[in-house]
Parts: C-alpha cells; sequence; structure tokens
C-alpha cells in the first residue's frame, strides 16, 4: 500500500490511528484502540469485537487497500469522523469511519463505511479470502470462490444500472 495522508484539514486533525494506519504501523494501530475495541464492518452484520480480532483484520487491510489518503477529518467531544480515498487492485473506493473514543482518547468503537457497491464486494473478496487464508488454503479457495459471484454482480450492476435510469 502506497500510504499517504493529504487531508482538507492539517494531519494534526486526524486521530493518531490514522496517522499510524497510514504508515502502517500496526504496533502504533494497536496502542490507538481500547482493549474491548468494537468494530462495526461494512461488511458483516457481525461485529469484529476485541484487540485481537481488530488487529488481525488490520493486518489484511494494510496489505489489501492501496493509496490510502484522507480526505476529511472532524471531531467534537468524544466521536471523531474521517473520510478517505483508497484503491483495490484497479478499482477505487471511497470510505467513511466514525470513531467513538474513551476518555483516555482512545477508540473503543469503529463504524465503517465504503461505497461503490462494486468497491465493497471487491474489498470483500479481497479481505475474506486473506483472512481466511490465515487458517487454511481450503477455506481461502471456498470464500473466494463463494464471493466471485457477488463482485461479477456488483461489476455488471454498476455499468448497467445508469442505463436503465436514464
Amino acid at each position: 500500500m502506497s500510504a499517504e495522508v493529504a487531508t482538507t484539514q492539517p494531519a494534526t486533525k486526524l486521530h493518531p490511528f490514522a496517522l499510524a494506519l497510514s504508515a502502517r504501523d500496526l504496533g502504533a494501530m494497536r496502542e490507538t484502540i481500547t482493549s474491548d475495541v468494537v468494530l462495526n464492518s461494512p461488511i458483516l452484520s457481525t461485529p469484529f469485537e476485541g484487540r485481537e480480532a481488530v488487529m488481525e483484520l488490520f493486518e489484511v487491510i494494510v496489505d489489501t487497500l492501496e493509496d490510502l489518503h484522507y480526505t476529511v477529518a472532524l471531531g467534537e467531544d468524544n466521536v471523531r469522523f474521517m473520510s478517505f480515498r483508497a484503491r483495490v487492485g484497479k478499482v477505487e473506493m471511497e470510505g467513511a469511519d466514525i470513531l467513538r473514543l474513551d476518555d483516555d482518547g482512545r477508540i473503543k468503537e469503529f463504524t465503517v463505511f465504503f461505497r461503490p457497491l462494486a468497491g465493497t464486494a471487491t474489498l470483500a473478496a479481497a479481505l475474506g479470502k486473506r483472512l481466511a487464508r490465515k487458517r487454511s488454503r481450503l477455506r481461502s479457495f471456498v470464500v473466494a470462490a463463494a464471493s466471485q459471484p457477488m463482485v461479477v454482480m456488483s461489476r455488471a450492476s454498476d455499468r448497467v444500472a445508469p442505463r436503465l435510469v436514464e
């Protein structure tokens, strides 16, 4: 991932997690989240719970997202909003994170959003395959095969749907 921080706000407005993610510094990322952190995924209805589960996900994310750069960073009290652009292969994506912080400024809850659907499907397939590969090659193969129709359908819809609403 070639990460950069390019924001409409000074980089000091970014939460330290965003700076650590951009630097691909897993140790620094780990320090910015609580032990009981919850990550609400745009892909799964079941959240990732606990530092270990969230960090395992981010280990895969840093190897999957490319050209990550933040575009907006806002915050008030214990809530931060950050939006970003990234790429998975050739697929451009936009995303947003809503962070809820504890009294020490560490993240206790992430809620993540991505668009467009074709990008989210591509990201889901890539992350699922890489997370499954940590368990076994067979699981990775099954996840890749199961997610491929979703990727194909979302890409086709992305090309066809605009013509249908003209």
